[in-house]
């Protein structure tokens, strides 16, 4: 679905998948880290007494949030994406290569359908940082 930038597809309201994305990785490490220390409880027959047993049910606790927080935002990701597919654009760095790849707060077209996708962290922010270059000057 190439695009020239006069025909560029446009954001949808709301955040990106790309942003969802991100949100979801911070949910990913608090699920590791509990399911680290859940593992340490079992590991180290811990018995709890006192303050001790407070913090293996706030852990317990977190453990049955962080998995079902991750599990709800798979699904927003998923949703968001397809979304995102439909309207002729991806947010997502690494996907969907068929598609015009839009920066997720500016809406500039940081690569075009058919091109190969960026081999780097680097080269995504390099693609960045040019198309608010180009954005600032058209202002």
């Amino acid at each position: 679905m190439s695009s020239s930038p006069a025909e560029a597809p446009r954001l949808l309201p709301g955040r990106s998948a790309l942003e969802w994305s991100q949100f979801s990785v911070v949910v990913y490490v608090a699920l590791a880290i509990t399911i680290v220390l859940e593992v340490a409880y079992a590991v180290f027959h811990v018995h709890p007494r006192g303050w001790l047993s407070a913090a293996i049910v706030a852990t317990h606790s977190l453990l049955v949030a962080s998995t079902l927080t991750a599990l709800i935002l798979a699904r927003i990701v998923r949703s968001r994406s397809a979304r995102e597919r439909l309207a002729g654009y991806t947010t997502a760095i690494a996907l969907d290569q068929d598609l015009d790849l839009l920066d997720y707060q500016t809406g500039a077209v940081l690569r075009q359908a058919g091109a190969p996708l960026f081999r780097s962290r680097r080269e995504f922010r390099a693609a960045r940082l040019r198309a608010a270059e180009v954005g600032s000057r058209n202002v």
